[in-house]
C-alpha cells in the first residue's frame, strides 16, 4: 500500500461505489452504503502507516539527541584534558623522574 497509495484509494473508492450500485441496481435495497464498509482495511492500513511514522520519528529524534549529548561530552572531555597542565616533577627533561 505504501508504494501504490493512490491505486489503493481509486480502486477501494471504485469498488465501494461500484458495490452501493450493483446493491440498488439490483432491487436488493433502495440505499446503499455497504460498499463504504470496504474503507475500513485501507483506513486501518493507513492507520498503522501513521503510527509507524511517528514511532520513525520519535526514533530518529531521540538517537540524534542521544548523539549530540555524546559529542558534547566528548568535546567537554577533550577541552578538560587540553587545559590541565602535565606535571613536570621539577625535572629538566618533564618526565617526572629522577
Amino acid at each position: 500500500m505504501v508504494t501504490h497509495r493512490t491505486a489503493a484509494y481509486v480502486i477501494t473508492c471504485a469498488a465501494a461505489l461500484g458495490v452501493n450500485r450493483l446493491l440498488v441496481t439490483t432491487g436488493v435495497v433502495t440505499f446503499s452504503a455497504w460498499g463504504w464498509l470496504l474503507w475500513i482495511p485501507l483506513f486501518a492500513a493507513e492507520g498503522k502507516l501513521r503510527a509507524a511514522r511517528k514511532l520513525a520519528r520519535e526514533r530518529v529524534v531521540a538517537r540524534i539527541e542521544a548523539r549530540h549529548v555524546l559529542e558534547t561530552a566528548v568535546v567537554v572531555n577533550a577541552d578538560d584534558h587540553s587545559e590541565a597542565k602535565p606535571r613536570t616533577g621539577d625535572t629538566p627533561d618533564g618526565s617526572g623522574h629522577h
